[in-house]
């Protein structure tokens, strides 16, 4: 005879979930859309980027516009001169 105690059946968690799933769905599409909104949203900023970032400069190829728009910053602060960030916007006299 089995003496363990038995899980409850299926058929009592069938109320309790019929209530939970309609709550819980809005919660999904919500995260989903905001999501997929995000994602649209970087991909146009990323592409004003390299847009904003072939305008500026020579480059033709953009593979990821933050990173070469960092190294040229950082080109443009060596050739002035200037090694720490602050430098760059410092002026002459001060």
């Amino acid at each position: 005879m089995n003496s363990a105690p038995r899980l409850a059946s299926w058929r009592a968690w069938r109320v309790p979930a019929a209530i939970a799933a309609p709550s819980r769905s809005p919660g999904l599409s919500a995260s989903t859309s905001t999501r997929w909104l995000m994602r649209r949203e970087e991909r146009e900023l990323r592409a004003h980027m390299a847009a904003t970032l072939r305008g500026a400069s020579f480059h033709t190829v953009v593979l990821d516009p933050v990173k070469q728009m960092r190294r040229g910053v950082a080109d443009l602060r060596a050739g002035a001169g200037a090694s720490d960030p602050r430098e760059f916007l410092r002026s002459p006299q001060g």
